[in-house]
């Protein structure tokens, strides 16, 4: 009884994050909405040589440039004639975003394979109730 408590406990907080993490917005809002959480700046693109290296990254992946020896992560957004810029620690906490975020969803996976565990579970308990319920009523 206590394990299915549990269960449907945790089901309620995998729910809850379920309902929270739903949302309207694109892939590439997700990453620009990371990227901007784990510290990258926007830079817009203001010249038109600065438009044209904005179109020549690819769109949709954080991308390394080198500029004066120093390592670069730039994820373009063409849309916005921006781009996200960030340096290592903005990386690394970008990819800790990711495996974050991976890690919920599997989490909430596992709830949700808990949950149906937990239902066939209680349906096994309520048909050996009232079968014992169900031989009392008859005698």
């Amino acid at each position: 009884m206590k394990v299915q408590i549990l269960r449907v406990m945790l089901l309620a907080g995998a729910l809850a994050l379920g309902i929270l993490g739903c949302s309207t917005t694109s892939p590439t809002q997700a990453t620009e909405s990371r990227l901007a959480a784990s510290g990258f700046k926007v830079v817009p693109a203001a010249t038109p040589a600065e438009m044209a290296r904005l179109q020549a990254l690819p769109p949709g992946k954080v991308s390394t440039v080198q500029r004066g020896g120093t390592t670069y992560y730039v994820f373009p957004d063409s849309t916005q004639k921006a781009m996200y810029v960030g340096r290592q620690a903005e990386y690394d906490a970008y990819q800790q975003r990711l495996e974050i975020e991976a890690n919920a969803a599997a989490d909430n996976a596992a709830a949700q394979q808990s949950l149906g565990e937990a239902r066939m579970n209680n349906a096994a308990d309520w048909s050996e109730l009232q079968d014992t319920w169900g031989s009392v009523w008859t005698q």
